[in-house]
């Protein structure tokens, strides 16, 4: 059940502009930054110590953590399209007003 969302609450516009003006783009960009470079870390100290175990291991440790960055970046664009997509499937009043507060926050 979609409950109606009141967009004067003060709180909810703080709460809605946080998350998407500070939360959602650290996530968006931090957080693959970070992987890419730490990634970037193992792969050169691997390289550094010339073992080429070492360095195979730190390669596709560093592939797993472009495509875990990529996922990341991603994530948040998917999760916004499905609620715009419930939104406007559903019709109702209810949805259009949580999408309504999402794009003024």
């Amino acid at each position: 059940m979609i409950m109606d969302v009141d967009c004067g609450n003060e709180l909810l516009q703080v709460v809605l502009r946080l998350i998407k003006h500070t939360v959602m783009p650290v996530i968006m960009i931090g957080i693959p930054i970070l992987l890419i470079v730490l990634g970037s870390v193992d792969l050169a100290k691997a390289a550094i110590s010339s073992d080429d175990k070492a360095v195979k291991s730190a390669q596709s440790a560093f592939i797993r953590r472009l495509i875990y960055g990529a996922l990341v970046f991603f994530v948040t664009m998917i999760v916004r399209f499905v609620m715009d997509l419930v939104a406007d499937a559903t019709g109702s009043e209810d949805s259009r007003s949580w999408q309504a507060c999402w794009e003024s926050a």
